[in-house]
């Protein structure tokens, strides 16, 4: 079965005959929130290119780990830091 768009129909009298009652309702994410887990969120601090962070006794380099389930659409992020 194809698609078939919505065309208003009219009475003798003027009147809809076919009006719209429901709406286009589905469980699916929209896009903003299928590519919010591909933008670069960052940890806080120095460095754009370099995310590296700085102590009197070490250096750390900060690194995101990101954990889907598909099925139930969530997405944990995990935060790491890497001793340098």
């Amino acid at each position: 079965m194809m698609n078939t768009p919505y065309v208003k129909e009219y009475d003798n009298f003027g009147n809809v005959k076919n009006p719209i009652k429901t709406g286009y309702f589905h469980n699916d994410q929209n896009r903003k929130e299928r590519r919010k887990p591909l933008q670069k969120n960052r940890f806080f601090g120095n460095g754009k290119n370099f995310p590296l962070t700085v102590t009197p006794n070490a250096k750390y380099l900060r690194h995101i780990q990101i954990v889907s389930d598909k099925k139930i659409y969530k997405i944990k992020k995990i935060l790491h830091y890497i001793e340098r």
